[in-house]
């Protein structure tokens, strides 16, 4: 089973460690992940007692502001790139990449999705959840969120509430996501179907395996 890290830090590309055993409990394989300092790349690190140690990059991108992944337990699966500015238009654009965690590892691009109507900023915030066959993401410069099927492709852009506020928060646990958009949120199951919707005073999320960042 493959675990994904991520974090930001200066070294690009990183250094080449020498192999260390890893404990009997540990997983048979890591993927680190790293942004580098002008948020242009993502440098990836693959290593365990399973596979070869193995390193790369994912570039170029204008401004990288989320990264996510998706793993299954052979050792496969996808990373997400969300590139805020990389668009026509300072659109947001989606990067898919495939990922091998296993004894040659390796994390190659796959697709790209340009969501021209999530225009972003530089400096804006980034959200992003994944959830089954399904990318949800968002920026604190648009009213616009995304829901991008990334085994097809197929996006759907749109806002929750007709005040046209930002999205302020996307979370997802593995049953449930939510996008909240300062002021109003909705609700996806594993499915991709909206099942809830309504205002909030405060942004509403769901408690997933990583934090939501209250302030």
């Amino acid at each position: 089973m493959a675990a994904v890290a991520v974090s930001a830090a200066a070294i690009d590309p990183p250094l080449k460690m020498p192999h260390r055993k890893m404990e009997a409990t540990a997983p048979s394989t890591y993927t680190t992940l790293s942004v580098n300092q002008d948020y242009s790349s993502v440098s990836w690190m693959t290593y365990g007692p399973e596979a070869h140690f193995d390193y790369g990059q994912m570039t170029p991108f204008k401004r990288v502001c989320a990264v996510a992944g998706k793993t299954n337990t052979n050792g496969t699966g996808h990373v997400f790139v969300l590139d805020a500015i990389g668009g026509t238009g300072n659109a947001a654009v989606l990067h898919i990449y495939k990922q091998n965690a296993t004894a040659y590892p390796s994390i190659t691009p796959w697709k790209t999705v340009e969501l021209a109507k999530v225009v972003s900023a530089d400096v804006a915030p980034c959200h992003m959840a994944v959830l089954g066959d399904f990318v949800y993401l968002g920026t604190q410069a648009s009213s616009i969120y995304a829901q991008v099927n990334w085994k097809t492709q197929e996006t759907f852009q749109g806002w929750i509430c007709t005040s046209m506020k930002p999205t302020v928060s996307v979370t997802a646990t593995n049953d449930f996501a939510i996008i909240s958009q300062d002021g109003c949120f909705a609700g996806y199951n594993k499915d991709g179907q909206m099942v809830i919707d309504g205002g909030e005073t405060h942004p509403t999320f769901v408690a997933g395996t990583n934090a939501h960042i209250v302030v």
